[in-house]
Order: C-alpha cells, then structure tokens, then sequence
C-alpha cells in the first residue's frame, strides 16, 4: 500500500486528508495516489540535512502498526 506523508510551511493550513487523496487522484497516475496520507510537523533528517529514509519508514510502520 503507498502512503503519503505531507508537512506544511509554518502558517499554511493543510487541507483534509480526503482533499489531499482527492489532488492526487486528478493529478497523479493511478498507481501513484496514495491510498493514506499522514500529517508530520517535519520529516526526520540525518545529520547531513538529507530525508532520514530509515527513520520515516520506522516511523511508518510504528503509526500504522499502533
């Protein structure tokens, strides 16, 4: 199943989950909409600055297995 994770600027509202799934739907190929999307504050990051790959997909599996 594919997933999502979004974050927004500081200030910026993020719209429902249905509306976010909903987006994607008109303009992502179908294999590609997400069948879920979650909201985090930030994404992990190693030390180099870069997405910590390894800590969101912990993350991941620890929010969808709870």
């Amino acid at each position: 199943t594919l997933v999502g994770v979004v974050t927004a600027r500081a200030g910026v509202e993020l719209p429902p989950e249905r509306d976010l799934v909903r987006h994607g739907a008109r303009e992502l190929p179908r294999y590609m909409v997400p069948a879920r999307i979650h909201r985090w504050a930030a994404l992990p990051r190693t030390l180099n600055g870069k997405v910590d790959r390894s800590a969101v997909g912990a993350r991941l599996e620890q929010e969808t297995s709870g």
